[in-house]
């Protein structure tokens, strides 16, 4: 289902729409299906940004420059690739990492690929919310983040221990497998049930949601 683009989207239609449909109006440059992703994930993206850099106003700056690219860029995600928002964390994840190694001065190491480049970002930037950070959103963003890591600790061992060495150790799946003296296909499979399951209770946390 696409919207018709550059028209005034009934909101409620857009609230019964998919990401994966919204992406395929984003791709015909409809701005109010982007404004609608961007409401539906910045709050969890921002989230999960913070567990990589520790400091609210990077993680937003993180996060603003993720869905800016998104935009100018929407074909780089496919629903072949799986589910947006699995997709999208991954995005952020990338980008969170790439600021802290600009940070700390560390040699780049394995990170999923992904090539963006601005070609409609000047207009729809100053769309989006501002995000400069107050004290609120600080508080906020903190809050989101101890969310995240509640659910992280609520995965079954196997699952965090797979995920926060592939998230937060930046290893690959191979380099995991070595570590835990395990088979590599069983690396993965943990993975993907881990990224379900977390999705699953961050789902479940109205404060990431409402």
């Amino acid at each position: 289902m696409l919207l018709p683009i550059g028209a005034a989207a009934n909101r409620s239609l857009l609230d019964r729409l998919n990401d994966a449909q919204l992406m395929s109006a984003v791709a015909k440059g409809n701005t109010a299906a982007f404004e609608k992703l961007y409401e539906r994930h910045v709050r969890r993206c921002v989230g999960f940004a913070l567990l990589y850099v520790d400091e609210p106003s990077l993680a937003e700056d993180i996060v603003q420059e993720v869905f800016t690219k998104l935009w100018s860029r929407p074909e780089t995600f496919s629903p072949a690739r799986g589910a947006f928002h699995t997709w999208l964390l991954t995005v952020v994840r990338n980008q969170a990492l790439d600021k802290r190694r600009q940070i700390t001065g560390r040699s780049a190491t394995h990170k999923l690929p992904l090539r963006m480049e601005s070609a409609r970002s000047d207009t729809i930037v100053k769309r989006l919310p501002d995000t400069a950070p107050t004290p609120h959103d600080q508080a906020w963003t903190k809050h989101v983040a101890d969310v995240v890591r509640h659910a992280l600790r609520q995965l079954p061992v196997s699952e965090y221990q797979t995920i926060t060495l592939a998230y937060f150790s930046d290893l690959t799946q191979r380099e995991i497998a070595d570590r835990l003296h395990q088979p590599l296909g069983t690396v993965k499979t943990r993975t993907r049930s881990a990224m379900r399951h977390l999705h699953y209770l961050l789902c479940t946390q109205s404060a990431l949601l409402d």
